[in-house]
């Protein structure tokens, strides 16, 4: 289980080679903090529920909104 920004939900996540699929939407997760996640779980890439797009670890590092993500 992971926190989410308000800290209130928890959220399931599953690992499959190396990318991390989250069970919630994307703009529950700061960028930053999904970047903090993917070091613990050894992932390279992050995707969520619902959406085929990959988000790669090294483009989430620092990031406070999705706008700034490319």
């Amino acid at each position: 289980m992971i926190a989410t920004k308000t800290d209130t939900e928890k959220i399931s996540a599953t690992r499959i080679d190396n990318i991390l699929y989250l069970r919630t939407k994307r703009k529950r997760v700061i960028p930053a903090y999904a970047y903090y996640m993917l070091e613990a779980y050894e992932c390279e890439g992050l995707c969520f529920e619902g959406s085929s797009r990959i988000y790669k670890k090294e483009s989430l590092k620092g990031k406070q909104d999705w706008k700034d993500v490319k």
